[in-house]
């Protein structure tokens, strides 16, 4: 039997029904929203969060923390690091690895100043051949003050993207028992990124 007749939507029902289905809808659209911008907030966390939560997911393994290639010249030349906070953001994280009590290691990218310890043909270091960055000895080959390493922490000097390769950096971290590597640096998707991928599978790599 057709009760509504001819008449379709919100004119299909009676009044009454129809402004109480019309509550429950916006009800319901309001709390949709609602966990729709909570789930969001959930899923964008603070860099201090980030920060936070490695820091204490490492607390329970033997961590490292490595600064890769926090050198002047390179911190001239990346953009949005006092927009973003990064270099104190770094701070901060060193400032809690020391107080922790974790292994922490420097890792600088200098060169010879003929350059004739760099790859050939190679356009990111063509660049400082160029610029004459991060020359052994200079100013701009330096560790940024705010990172600066302490006189009993490990420095170790590269001369490729990839730490591994051209230092002892393995055989420091088996000297360490380290079994969880915390990665800072300036650069995500060249040395971080390198280090990342160089590590053992059987070492945990928490990146920033």
């Amino acid at each position: 039997e057709n009760a509504s007749d001819s008449a379709t939507g919100w004119s299909a029902w009676s009044a009454q029904a129809a402004d109480n289905a019309r509550q429950r809808y916006a009800a319901r659209q309001q709390r949709l929203s609602k966990n729709t911008n909570e789930a969001t907030n959930l899923e964008q966390p603070t860099i201090q969060s980030r920060i936070q939560a490695a820091l204490a997911r490492a607390k329970l393994l033997n961590p490292a923390l490595l600064l890769l290639d926090v050198q002047k010249d390179l911190v001239d030349i990346t953009p949005g690091l006092k927009k973003n906070r990064i270099m104190e953001n770094m701070a901060d994280v060193l400032k809690t690895a020391r107080r922790r009590k974790a292994n922490v290691i420097h890792i600088t990218a200098s060169v010879r100043p003929d350059f004739l310890d760099l790859p050939k043909d190679n356009p990111l270091w063509d660049g400082l051949r160029k610029k004459r960055q991060l020359i052994i000895g200079t100013k701009g080959a330096a560790i940024d003050r705010r990172v600066k390493p302490k006189k009993n922490e490990l420095v170790l000097n590269k001369t490729c993207v990839d730490p591994f390769l051209t230092t002892n950096l393995d055989q420091a971290l088996q000297n360490a028992d380290a079994n969880t590597i915390i990665l800072v640096g300036l650069w995500t998707n060249y040395v971080v990124e390198a280090t990342a991928r160089a590590l053992k599978p059987s070492v945990t790599s928490l990146p920033f």
